[in-house]
């Protein structure tokens, strides 16, 4: 027959594995709940789509926010070391190709005869987006509600359709020529651009959207 202490502890072993059980379907849940969301860079804008993307993607975010630390730009001998030892450290499994196949968000140039990645506008986006900010909304996120600087919402508009345009070209040239105003450095937010700067802004936006003939 078994004894009380006996059956406290079976009854303590069996609530530990309910309770094991519940936990791991929580997380389950958890992980459906997430699995597919999107985190919405910019805001539709007229016939121009939102820009969104995923909103749990772990590689992305460990090498965009290591990318950031580095002032936004890294060279590709030490991106390749952070991978490998990312790998190691954390049993992950990521290639070089994550970095090839998503120009979107790291941007290949040449320094020095060395090789070198920067962030794009949209990866600096998505940390600001990802990252709890206490200096309001996002540069070109599409919130203008309030805003009393029309060259403001001007660029806000035309940000949104360079973004948002499946003309490469046009979004590539966009980006380089947004980075130039927009370098973290003096200014990270259109709304902290005198409005001599905004309207040549604007200028250079429009000049590019009359180049590709974008409607």
């Amino acid at each position: 027959m078994a004894s009380h202490g006996d059956v406290i502890g079976g009854k303590r072993i069996l609530y530990n594995i309910k309770k094991q059980i519940i936990m791991k379907n929580l997380q389950s849940f958890d992980e459906f709940l997430n699995e597919g969301k999107k985190l919405q860079i910019k805001r539709q804008y007229g016939q121009y789509d939102a820009t969104n993307v995923e909103l749990d993607a772990p590689v992305r975010e460990r090498i965009l926010n290591y990318v950031n630390k580095g002032n936004g730009r890294i060279s590709e001998y030490a991106l390749r070391s952070y991978i490998k030892l990312a790998n190691e450290t954390q049993g992950q499994k990521t290639t070089f190709n994550w970095v090839k196949n998503n120009s979107r968000y790291l941007k290949k140039f040449e320094s020095n005869g060395e090789v070198h990645y920067k962030l794009t506008s949209l990866a600096k986006r998505i940390i600001k987006k990802t990252t709890l900010n206490e200096y309001g909304p996002l540069t070109g996120s599409g919130n203008r509600g309030g805003n009393d600087r029309p060259l403001v919402d001007k660029i806000n508009q035309l940000d949104q359709i360079l973004l948002s345009t499946k003309n490469s070209k046009a979004n590539m040239e966009w980006e380089e020529v947004a980075e130039k105003y927009l370098d973290g450095d003096s200014a990270e937010y259109w709304n902290e651009l005198g409005d001599q700067e905004l309207q040549d802004a604007i200028d250079n936006a429009e000049y590019i959207i009359k180049k590709y003939k974008i409607k």
